[in-house]
């Protein structure tokens, strides 16, 4: 099952698109905040198998903001593929693998992750 991890610090955006990729199939992990994620991305660093395929990310975070978020994932975790979804562009796409401005259209969501997790 393609495993996913959604973090995003607004409650209702994290658990609105955690229920509908459940939905859609998806294994779905969420976290309110980088630190939280950072920690879910740890503990499922331990074996190939057990690794995300795909972190999904809002830019705008109290903390640590979305782009500093990104460069530490990538720099810790370069195998996990992440997606930006937030109201303003990030003031680089560089690395990243998707980004999709809110508002949220879910069937988009959905075929850009079904894409994106593809083996």
């Amino acid at each position: 099952m393609r495993k996913i991890l959604v973090v995003d610090d607004s409650k209702e955006v994290a658990d609105l698109i955690t229920t509908y990729l459940r939905g859609k199939g998806f294994e779905v992990y969420v976290a309110y905040d980088a630190e939280q994620a950072l920690r879910l991305l740890e503990e499922h660093d331990t074996l190939p198998d057990d690794l995300f395929d795909l972190m999904i990310t809002d830019n705008n975070m109290p903390g640590m903001s979305g782009e500093e978020f990104v460069v530490k994932v990538r720099q810790e975790f370069p195998m996990v593929k992440i997606m930006m979804i937030s109201s303003n562009e990030p003031e680089s796409e560089d690395q990243l693998d998707f980004f999709m401005k809110k508002p949220l259209d879910l069937l988009f969501l959905y075929e850009v992750v079904n894409d994106l997790t593809i083996d």
